[in-house]
C-alpha cells in the first residue's frame, strides 16, 4: 500500500516545464558529455571523499516570462550549485547536506533567453551514498512555491516537528518515570524519544556538526538503538521476558558500534545498512511476539498498536530499501514520520492500560465497599444479637427476681392462709376454693414467667396444677398432645394468654358443664378444650358470666382465632394458632 501510494511522486505541474533530459560531463573541463535522462544516479563506490559532477540542460521557455521565475528541485543528493546562461544563481554551501530537502531557487526573469537557455548544475556528495538528481521544474515562482511548500512540510519540516515532539514527550515521560520508578516502560519510551532525535536531525537539519564517519555511524546506529528501546518498552509494559532476544539484539548493536569505529570511513555507510537490515529482523520478531501475546491487550488497543507498529516497520523497511537500491524508484523519504506514529501509538497503549487500571481499581474499590458494607451489616447484626442476648439475660434475670418474689411472697402467704384455715377447722368452702384458685393462678403465673414462653411446657404445668382439682370434682382428664403447637410468630407473653385461655376453658367446664371428662387436644396448628357436659347457649347474654368474654379478649389481643361450639352433648373451645 505504501509503495502504491508513491507519496511525493514527481509529476507534471500545470504552468511549469518539467526538465528530465540533459547531459553529464565526463571530464573536468566538460569537453565530453554523455546524454542522460532524469532521474540520474551516480555509480555507488566505497569512497567517503566528497566529489562533484556537472550536469547540463538545454531548454527553451514556452512563453516569454512576465513574472518572477524559479527552479524547483524536488529531490537531489547531496548539494548543488546552479548557473543559468553563464550566471551563477546559486552557490552551494559545503557544510550543508540537502539530500532530504527540496530546493526552490528564485531566478530573475531577465536572465532567460527567448530561444535557448543553458542550465548547468554541479552536484556534490559522496559516492558511498551516491549522487542523484530527479526531474526538476522551471516556471513561475508562485506556481512552483505551492509544490515546494508541500514537499518541504512532508520532508524536513515534518522531521523537525517530530524532533520537537520527541523532546517534549521524552522530558514528560522521564519526569513521569522519576515519580514511578517501578514503571520501567516510561523510562524506555522516554529514552527512545531522545534516541529518535538523532536520526530525525539527519532527516530534518541541513547541517551536520560532526565528521562524516562519526555522524553517519551515529545516526544509523541510533535507528537500531531506537528499535531496541521500543522493544524494551513493550516488554516492560506487557510484563514479558525474552532474555535471549534482548541479549542478541544488544550484542548486535554493540558489534555494529565497534565495527563502525574500527572500519574505514569509506565503508561506514554500507556497514550501517547491513546492521540496520538485521534491525528489521529483530523488529519483525517483536511484531510476532506482540501478536502472540495480544490477549494481554484489549482488542481495540491491540488493533491500533499492531497496525501502527506494522506501519512503522514498513516505513523503516521502505527507507532502508531506498538507501540500498542504486536506482530507487521512490523519491520521498518517510522514515521521519515513524517516531511520531510510534510514540503516539505507545502513548495510546499507556493511556489504555491506565484506563484499564483505573477501571480495575474502581471495580476493586466497589468490591471493597461492598465487602465493607456486608461486614458492617454483619457487625450490626452481631451487635444487635449481642444486645438482644443482653436484653434477654436482663429479662431472664428480672423474671427470676419476680418469680422469686411471687413464690416467696404472695405464694407463701396464700399457702400459710390456706393452712391456717384448715388447721382451725374453719368451714368456709368458698374461701378455701378462692384461695386454692388464687394459688393455682399464682402457680400458673410463676410457671409462665420461668417457662420462657414454651406453650407445651405451660400446658404440661397446667395439667399438673389442675389434676388435683379434677380429681376432687370426680372428673377424668384426657390429655392428647399429638405435636408441639407452632407459635414462633407469637411472643412469650402470648404463650401465657394461651395457657390462660385453656385454664379458663377447663375451669368453666369444671364449674358449669357437669361433665365427666375434659379433653385437651393439641396439634401443630390448634389447641382445643372439649367436655361432655350439658352445654349452653353461646349467644345468650348469660354466657358472659362463664368467662367467655375474657377468653375472647385474650384471643383477640394475641391475634389468634377462637371458635366456641356448645351443644347438648358438650362444649368445645378451639384456638387456631396460625394467622
Amino acid at each position: 500500500m505504501l509503495f502504491g501510494l508513491n507519496v511525493g511522486r514527481i509529476a507534471p505541474i500545470s504552468g511549469a516545464q518539467l526538465l528530465n533530459a540533459g547531459s553529464v560531463c565526463e571530464d573536468v573541463d566538460c569537453a565530453e558529455q554523455s546524454p542522460i535522462t532524469l532521474p540520474w544516479f551516480s555509480k555507488v563506490a566505497f569512497s567517503a571523499e566528497p566529489t562533484s559532477v556537472t550536469l547540463s540542460f538545454d531548454f527553451a521557455l514556452r512563453l516569454p516570462p512576465d513574472q518572477p521565475q524559479a527552479l524547483y528541485f524536488p529531490k537531489f543528493a547531496d548539494n548543488l550549485s546552479v548557473r543559468l546562461n553563464g550566471v551563477d544563481i546559486r552557490k552551494m554551501d559545503p557544510s550543508q547536506r540537502l539530500w532530504n530537502t527540496p530546493l526552490l531557487v528564485p531566478v530573475n526573469e531577465t536572465l532567460f533567453k527567448a530561444s535557448a537557455n543553458v542550465l548547468e548544475i554541479e552536484l556534490s556528495g559522496r559516492l558511498s551514498e551516491g549522487l542523484d538528481l530527479q526531474p526538476f521544474y522551471v516556471g513561475p515562482e508562485a506556481i512552483l512555491y505551492r509544490s515546494w511548500a508541500v514537499r518541504t512540510y512532508l520532508g524536513p519540516e515534518m522531521a523537525r516537528l517530530a524532533m520537537v515532539l520527541m523532546i517534549v514527550f521524552g522530558v514528560a515521560l522521564l519526569a513521569l518515570w522519576t515519580t514511578q520508578r517501578n514503571e520501567k516502560a516510561f523510562l524506555w519510551l522516554g529514552l527512545s524519544c531522545f534516541c529518535a532525535c538523532i536520526f530525525l536531525a539527519h532527516y530534518g537539519l541541513r547541517t551536520t556538526f560532526l565528521p562524516y564517519k562519526v555522524w553517519t555511524g551515529t545516526w544509523m546506529l541510533s535507528v537500531g538503538l531506537y528499535v531496541f528501546l521500543i522493544m524494551q518498552f513493550e516488554f516492560a509494559l506487557l510484563r514479558l521476558n525474552y532474555p535471549r532476544l534482548t541479549r542478541a539484539f544488544a550484542f548486535t548493536l554493540g558489534a555494529a558500534a565497534v565495527t563502525k569505529i574500527l572500519a574505514p570511513a569509506d565503508y561506514t555507510f554500507h556497514l550501517s545498512l547491513a546492521f540496520n537490515l538485521a534491525t528489521i529482523v529483530f523488529a519483525f520478531s517483536v511484531l510476532c511476539i506482540i501478536y502472540i501475546h495480544r490477549v494481554l491487550i484489549g482488542r481495540m488497543d491491540f488493533t491500533i498498536f499492531f497496525i501502527c507498529l506494522s506501519l512503522s516497520m514498513t516505513l523503516g523497511l521502505n527507507d532502508l530499501i531506498a538507501h540500498m537500491m542504486p536506482n530507487p524508484i521512490r523519491t520521498m523519504h518517510l522514515f521521519h514520520v515513524m517516531p511520531i506514529i510510534m510514540v503516539l501509538s505507545c502513548l495510546w497503549l499507556i493511556i489504555g492500560r491506565a484506563i484499564q487500571a483505573i477501571r480495575s481499581q474502581a471495580d476493586m474499590v466497589a468490591d471493597q465497599t461492598r465487602i465493607i458494607e456486608e461486614k458492617s451489616a454483619e457487625l450490626h447484626d452481631s451487635f444487635a444479637r449481642l444486645a438482644e442476648v443482653d436484653r434477654m439475660q436482663a429479662i431472664a434475670k428480672e423474671r427470676a427476681r419476680i418469680t422469686s418474689d411471687l413464690h416467696d411472697g404472695i405464694g407463701s402467704h396464700l399457702v400459710s392462709t390456706l393452712s391456717y384455715i384448715r388447721d382451725q377447722d374453719i368451714e368456709d368452702q368458698t374461701l378455701v376454693s378462692a384461695l386454692e384458685d388464687a394459688l393455682r393462678e399464682l402457680s400458673l403465673l410463676v410457671d409462665s414467667v420461668s417457662n420462657d414462653g414454651d406453650v407445651v411446657s405451660l400446658l404440661g404445668m397446667l395439667r399438673l396444677r389442675l389434676e388435683g382439682l379434677l380429681a376432687q370434682n370426680g372428673l377424668q382428664f384426657d390429655w392428647r398432645i399429638e405435636s408441639d403447637p407452632k407459635v414462633d410468630h407469637l411472643d412469650g407473653a402470648a404463650s401465657l394468654h394461651i395457657a390462660r385461655i385453656v385454664q379458663e376453658a377447663i375451669s368453666n367446664a369444671i364449674k358449669h358443664s357437669g361433665a365427666s371428662t375434659i379433653t385437651v387436644h393439641a396439634t401443630t396448628t390448634s389447641i382445643s378444650v372439649t367436655d361432655n357436659g350439658r352445654g349452653f347457649d353461646v349467644e345468650a347474654r348469660k354466657a358472659v358470666g362463664y368467662g367467655l368474654e375474657s377468653i375472647r379478649q385474650r384471643a383477640q389481643q394475641i391475634g389468634i382465632s377462637l371458635k366456641i361450639v356448645s351443644t347438648s352433648e358438650g362444649t368445645s373451645v378451639r384456638l387456631c394458632l396460625q394467622p
